[in-house]
């Protein structure tokens, strides 16, 4: 069974959907309604987790069971390998390429992140261009360069 909320955050409105008590989904659009009633325990745990990281208490440390439930076995290898990039971090759509076994694949590695149905807590936003430039992002550049900088000032604030 499918169940969905959506809350506010600073870059819009997060869109999520729950399989069977895992993560599926999560999307950013610039509109929205944020979901009234009860949540399950596993939504309001995310919506405590999404509320600690856009303040600044938490590091991308997102607790949630995920549930792949679209995508190729390649797209799924990518991200996962997405999971490991740390809080604050970036790396290149290379680097990623080579972390999956597939130096020469960048290009198929970039097309995999843009198909990454768990925005934010599969954080393919850390992905950038070999050049340092920000790359892709399907709720566009604006949104990416927001988050790149609210990590990077986050973890400034911790490490003086």
């Amino acid at each position: 069974m499918r169940e969905q909320f959506v809350c506010k955050s600073p870059v819009g409105y997060i869109y999520c959907s729950f399989i069977g008590g895992a993560l599926s989904s999560l999307d950013i659009r610039p509109r929205g309604r944020v979901s009234a009633g009860r949540l399950a325990s596993e939504q309001k745990r995310l919506r405590d987790e999404l509320e600690d990281y856009f303040s600044g208490k938490g590091q991308g440390a997102f607790s949630q069971p995920l549930r792949f439930s679209s995508g190729t076995p390649f797209q799924q290898e990518v991200w996962k390998v997405l999971l490991t990039i740390p809080f604050g971090e970036t790396r290149s759509y290379q680097w990623l390429a080579e972390a999956v076994g597939r130096p020469r694949a960048a290009r198929a590695v970039g097309q995999a992140v843009g198909k990454n149905p768990i925005l934010l807590v599969v954080p393919c936003h850390r992905i950038i261009a070999a050049d340092g430039s920000p790359g892709g992002f399907s709720c566009g550049v604006p949104v990416k360069k927001w988050l790149l900088a609210h990590e990077k000032a986050v973890c400034k604030l911790r490490d003086p």
